[in-house]
């Protein structure tokens, strides 16, 4: 039954911190799409997210930049 609480707690702290990059889609939907996919695929295809990010990185500082 522990276990189950545990688990709940989890799930809805994961729901939570899907949100962290709303803040992004209005005025920079490309960086968005691209954080977002980081966060939905962070704990099942690091591999991915690891690229993802990389390019967030890049079109971030290009952003900046510019």
């Amino acid at each position: 039954m522990d276990d189950e609480i545990i688990l709940e707690e989890t799930n809805r702290d994961s729901r939570i911190q899907m949100n962290n990059v709303e803040f992004l889609r209005n005025n920079w939907s490309e960086l968005y799409k691209m954080a977002k996919a980081v966060e939905e695929n962070v704990e099942t295809v690091c591999n991915i997210s690891l690229i993802k990010i990389r390019m967030f990185g890049e079109q971030l500082t290009k952003k900046i930049i510019s």
